[in-house]
């Protein structure tokens, strides 16, 4: 009974994250520019807006979304098909998804880690934090395409400040680009460490509680 509000807010966080990823394949598909100097045919990017639509969601709606191991399947195996499919849209084979898929599931742990942490005083600035990075990216790129005269590249030296285009820029050269896989690693490692270690000590006072009881009971 417990888990049914968890598991409604669930169920509405993936039709939500699932009809944004279909809205974004059908905005591209229609060629319709974001932006007065967006780059032509708009297709050609829809790879990039797709990462960028995921990881911004994921973000938002990272802790219903992806709140246990079922969820985290479910919704990467909804983003899989949707990657594919942006990727195909874009002038690309299908195997061009695989790196970014990677990158991608790399950043989902690392919302569902955040996610995680207890303590709303120590989750909610982590959250805006990761939120600013995976938006801010994007945003600074195309202020640039529409008001500046020097664009801003989507690979360039923005790419090492933010997840969505540092996950972009794995689709643009066909590689792996190490450390927008080596970050939410450490990320996931380093919330984990301290949970467990959190757990650790809270076993021990339980178990030390427990001898304190039982020696007062045989005294």
């Amino acid at each position: 009974m417990n888990d049914s509000p968890d598991q409604l807010r669930s169920t509405i966080a993936w039709f939500v994250w699932t009809m944004c990823q279909i809205g974004i394949l059908i905005l591209m598909a229609s060629r319709l520019p974001l932006a007065a100097k967006f780059p032509q045919p708009a297709e050609n990017l829809a790879m990039l807006a797709m990462i960028f639509t995921q990881l911004v969601i994921a973000s938002v709606i990272g802790r219903p979304l992806l709140r246990d191991v079922r969820t985290f399947a479910i919704a990467f195996a909804t983003a899989i098909p949707m990657l594919v499919l942006a990727t195909l849209l874009s002038g690309q084979p299908a195997s061009h998804a695989i790196i970014p898929a990677i990158t991608v599931a790399a950043w989902f742990g690392a919302s569902a880690s955040i996610g995680a942490i207890r303590s709303d005083a120590i989750r909610t600035p982590m959250q805006a934090l990761m939120l600013l990075l995976t938006v801010g990216g994007p945003v600074l790129v195309y202020l640039s395409w529409e008001f500046g005269r020097r664009p801003i590249a989507v690979d360039g030296w923005i790419a090492f400040v933010s997840p969505t285009l540092g996950a972009a820029s794995t689709f643009i050269h066909g590689t792996s680009q190490i450390w927008t896989i080596v970050v939410p690693i450490v990320v996931i490692i380093a919330i984990s460490t301290i949970r467990f270690r959190q757990a650790r000590l809270k076993l021990n006072e339980t178990v030390k509680t427990s001898n304190g009881h039982l020696k007062g009971l045989v005294g």
